[in-house]
């Protein structure tokens, strides 16, 4: 279904699925094909209302060629009546072959493409961050043990329950020991439906914009509970940023990935003040134990250049540059209670590797998407956000002096492997 929100939190990301067809082998290549004529004339397709696959549809074809129903269900009846040749609903869903009952004897196929990419994850409350955790660190103990070689292990399964309330005392690698690694919960015929969902070694691109989600649908910044930290920034007037740095550099050095850090804080205090991407004040700092904590304190706004450790209390945006091993991720970190912010810094990261994948320079930054989620006053936050940083490949070649980027993990995801765990803090927690 179609689902936005800044007063949610969303876990990492546990399986990419995606819009396929099934039905008649015919209309079924017609419809990946978005061929409406000759022996495609009577394409018609069934898909579910108030979907994401229907807006996917409605944007491929008239709507002569569309049944809308309000049922999963109805959707197989007009297929097996004729209502519709074809339907249009997640390849998960789908059967892999005409099986069903319904069907009887007809050779219905199911399509060798999926037309979309749907990032699932597990919605929870804005205002239960500790939950949130919890329920990320069980899908990072599932990843973390498929790349370990850890799988279901009764022998290692503790049957304990502790008894003072903290997250710290929960064992996640019971979620393995117990049940299963993430390739041993996912059926086979699932995980064949993208590579997405397989394990990223280092060889192949991370980079990927999952979608913004509903940008027109209007929200009132007033209605974010408290606290509204994007109000009190626009209220002090400027945004202040920190920034990991190396020894003996400050934030105003432009090098590698300390510059790229700070140009993601301009960036953000672009999309914040209305495109000043000078309104901000950067703040070094050394080592990433001293600067988590000056986030947590609230002496910073938001932190760049952080690496990404699963931790409670702090939110990691998407990373915006990988490292050459399999634990250093660097993002920009939020406190766990800023979900409007959280979100906000996460968008102008997607942003500028959107910016990056439909080939959006600065110059050009009024293409990118307005949104008035986060209300009419950033309504062009994107906008302001890229048309400061450009895309994500600018950033880079500013920031590194090579046009060399597309390498290992810092290069854009071509539906290839997107799984990994992230470090925790404290490893004995996952």
């Amino acid at each position: 279904m179609r689902t936005t929100g800044v007063n949610f939190h969303f876990t990492t990301t546990y399986y990419y699925d995606g819009l396929a067809y099934y039905g008649n082998e015919i209309f079924v290549r017609c419809a990946q094909d978005r061929k409406r004529h000759s022996e495609c004339s009577s394409l018609r397709i069934c898909v579910m209302k108030g979907t994401t696959n229907e807006d996917f549809v409605r944007s491929n074809f008239p709507s002569e060629y569309i049944v809308v129903v309000s049922e999963f269900a109805e959707e197989a009846v007009g297929l097996a009546n004729n209502t519709c040749n074809v339907i249009a609903r997640d390849a998960s869903l789908l059967p892999r072959d005409s099986s069903t009952d319904i069907f009887g004897d007809r050779p219905f196929v199911l399509g060798n493409k999926t037309m979309t990419i749907e990032p699932l994850s597990i919605a929870t409350r804005g205002d239960d961050e500790e939950f949130s955790y919890v329920i990320d660190m069980v899908i990072n103990a599932l990843f973390y043990g498929e790349e370990q070689g850890l799988s279901k292990n009764m022998s290692r399964c503790t049957n304990s329950t502790p008894l003072t309330g903290n997250v710290s005392d929960l064992n996640f690698m019971n979620a393995v020991f117990c049940v299963g690694n993430y390739r041993d919960l996912i059926p086979a015929r699932l995980l064949d439906i993208s590579a997405m969902n397989q394990i990223n070694n280092g060889t192949t691109g991370m980079l990927y914009a999952s979608p913004f989600g509903d940008l027109d649908r209007k929200f009132d910044l007033a209605s974010i509970p408290s606290p509204d930290h994007v109000h009190q920034i626009k209220e002090q007037g400027y945004l202040n940023c920190g920034v990991v740095t190396p020894a003996g550099y400050s934030a105003n050095n432009i090098d590698k990935l300390v510059g790229m850090s700070a140009d993601y804080c301009r960036s953000l205090a672009a999309a914040i003040f209305q495109g000043d991407y000078e309104a901000v004040t950067l703040t070094s700092f050394e080592n990433d134990r001293r600067s988590i904590a000056a986030l947590t304190t609230s002496e910073i706004d938001v932190l760049s250049g952080a690496r990404v450790e699963k931790r409670v209390g702090v939110h990691f945006s998407e990373p915006f540059y990988y490292g050459a091993d399999n634990i250093s991720f660097y993002s920009m970190a939020t406190r766990d209670d800023d979900t409007l912010l959280s979100s906000l810094v996460n968008a102008v990261i997607l942003a500028t590797i959107y910016a990056l994948e439909f080939g959006i320079v600065k110059e050009r930054s009024e293409e990118m998407p307005q949104s008035s989620i986060f209300g009419d006053e950033l309504g062009w936050a994107l906008r302001d956000a890229v048309a400061y940083s450009g895309s994500w490949g600018e950033l880079y070649v500013k920031n590194f002096g090579s046009t060399k980027y597309h390498s290992g993990r810092n290069a854009l995801n071509v539906r290839g492997p997107r799984m990994h765990s992230f470090p925790v803090v404290d490893r004995d927690l996952l």
